[in-house]
């Protein structure tokens, strides 16, 4: 047979409970060999049926947790095929009107930081991550309209480095939305959306500056102090109108907001982790985006498959005590870059910025962690331009930042 036909009876397998299994895993390798599968599970009856009854038979297992090791690489092999579909330009939209992104969101709310679950966690923020890796508009406007914001910034306070690297570009990808298109006072959705109000905005920022300073609590002054990025979660919630989830953080008392000139604008508006050592090499080696179609997926499967080899324990914080890694700092350059477009962001930035980033001795000692060609030198040189740290930015050794960027939406 063909490999064509191997496909086809990879699905009819698919469909009996008696041979599923095996269906997963085949096809789950199948990914990037066949172009056309994300089709074939998309317009075959009950394919994707399957993959959700995969998904949901885990709910009753995440708490409290009890997922096996087994379970886990199954359904992992579910979510990959699932990104698989969301990767795809013929299937990402009616993937979308489907709502099948929000069947992930209880994998993204767990706290617990047991192995399986933390496998389940990331192959989940890989499906995401093929979504805004499309870089277009519906598919971002769609997320905002969930839950998809407070449950990255939960990822990236408690989650492994991969889980917080993943989550970041998400939120990345999130803000840059439209920033090709955006002139004059025309933003992105993403921007607006976490610009809206102080809370949104400190929040964010709040959750980066911790990821900066090695998870020791966030070091934005407008958040609150250490503790202000969990006091800012609940303003991320979607309007009322949008689907609800029980899963929605809930909202705190905001503290010290007022220092900024940010709010009168918008009053309408665990231990070490050898499992995941040959994920993150293979990720810091792609030349540009890491989670294209199959990269997350394969960190989903085949590279976190052997949970029988693996060391008991928690799958820990991942960096919590210690410098960002080059591609997570990447990341999380790139976001208060983009956070600086916006006028009244700017203002504030030059008030919550990590000390990592805005002292000149520090900011050259992380721009050394970036490394000399990396394009991030040229971003952080011009994030501290545009919020006012020019002798930071000349300690880059960036010449071609001399200004300030335009401001976009307001």
């Amino acid at each position: 047979m063909d490999e064509t036909q191997v496909v086809e009876h990879l699905v009819l397998w698919l469909i009996q409970p008696q041979t599923r299994d095996q269906a997963l895993l085949e096809l789950s390798k199948r990914r990037e060999t066949f172009p056309d599968l994300a089709c074939y599970l998309w317009h075959s009856f009950g394919a994707i049926a399957v993959l959700l009854q995969e998904i949901a038979a885990t709910y009753p297992m995440l708490s409290p947790p009890a997922v096996a090791a087994h379970v886990s690489n199954r359904v992992c092999n579910a979510l990959a095929l699932l990104q698989c579909v969301a990767s795809h330009s013929a299937t990402r939209i009616p993937f979308l009107q489907a709502n099948l992104p929000v069947f992930l969101y209880p994998f993204l709310a767990i706290e617990s930081k047991a192995r399986p679950l933390e496998y389940l966690r990331l192959t989940s923020l890989g499906v995401i991550g093929a979504l805004v890796k499309a870089d277009e508009t519906p598919v971002i406007s769609f997320l905002l309209g969930t839950e998809i914001v407070p449950l990255c910034l939960k990822v990236m306070e408690i989650g492994t480095e991969l889980s917080k690297t993943v989550a970041t570009f998400i939120m990345q990808k999130i803000l840059l939305d439209d920033v090709r298109k955006a002139r004059g006072r025309e933003a992105g959705v993403g921007l607006n959306y976490v610009c809206a109000t102080p809370e949104r905005f400190f929040a964010v920022t709040g959750l980066l500056g911790a990821l900066v300073a090695g998870g020791k609590g966030g070091v934005c002054a407008g958040a609150g102090g250490a503790n202000g990025s969990n006091h800012s979660l609940g303003a991320l919630s979607v309007a009322p109108q949008q689907p609800q989830h029980q899963y929605r953080p809930q909202l705190s008392d905001h503290q010290h907001l007022e220092q900024y000139n940010y709010q009168h604008q918008h009053q309408h508006q665990h231990q070490e982790q050898p499992h995941h050592q040959q994920q993150l090499q293979q990720l810091q080696h792609q030349q540009q985006e890491p989670y294209s179609n199959g990269h997350m997926a394969n960190g989903g499967q085949r590279q976190l498959a052997p949970h029988a080899n693996a060391s008991g324990g928690d799958g820990g914080g991942g960096g919590g005590g210690g410098q960002p890694s080059q591609r997570l700092l990447k990341h999380i350059i790139r976001c208060y870059l983009r956070l600086s477009d916006n006028p009244r962001a700017r203002s504030a930035l030059r008030s919550c910025l990590p000390e990592a980033l805005v002292n000149p001795a520090a900011a050259a000692a992380t721009a050394g962690l970036i490394g000399a060609d990396n394009p991030s030198r040229k971003w952080l040189a011009q994030l501290l331009m545009n919020v006012g740290f020019s002798d930071s930015a000349a300690a880059l050794g960036a010449p071609d930042v001399v200004q300030p960027s335009p401001v976009m939406g307001a």
